[in-house]
């Protein structure tokens, strides 16, 4: 955010919530569901790359920050990358998961902080939804 002040480039923060994950940490149980949870954060690694920090919130929530100054299209096309890499069934060896993200969005908004101290950063919301068939729009 300092450097966004600085220099007005940009940065984006996201949100991935996965959908079908509460089912599975409920019936399988909790360290079927941290298994499941770990292979989500690896996953979601293998396709970030050194400009995205990512970070589990809580529960099934992953939150991101994207660096850099990235263009709306590469935000786009990261979202879909993620939707894709988490929709690939979960492979343990007591059991087969799936979730993914398709029914809740994945919320990433683009954001260039004020030149000025006390500002208000500017936000522009690219807010990639993702239909039936996990595909951001």
């Amino acid at each position: 955010m300092e450097r966004s002040r600085r220099d007005g480039s940009r940065f984006a923060v996201g949100l991935i919530d996965l959908d079908g994950f509460k089912p599975v940490n409920d019936v399988h149980g909790h360290a079927t569901g941290d298994r499941v949870l770990i292979e989500a954060g690896r996953r979601l690694r293998q396709v970030s790359g050194p400009a995205v920090c990512l970070a589990r919130l809580g529960g099934d929530e992953f939150g991101l920050i994207i660096d850099g100054n990235p263009p709306d299209a590469d935000i786009r096309r990261r979202g879909q990358e993620f939707c894709d890499v988490l929709q690939a069934p979960y492979v343990l060896p007591d059991l087969t998961a799936q979730v993914s993200c398709r029914r809740s969005p994945v919320r990433i908004s683009v954001i260039r902080a004020a030149p000025f101290r006390f500002g208000k950063p500017s936000t522009k919301n690219l807010d990639l939804r993702t239909g039936s068939g996990g595909s951001a729009v």
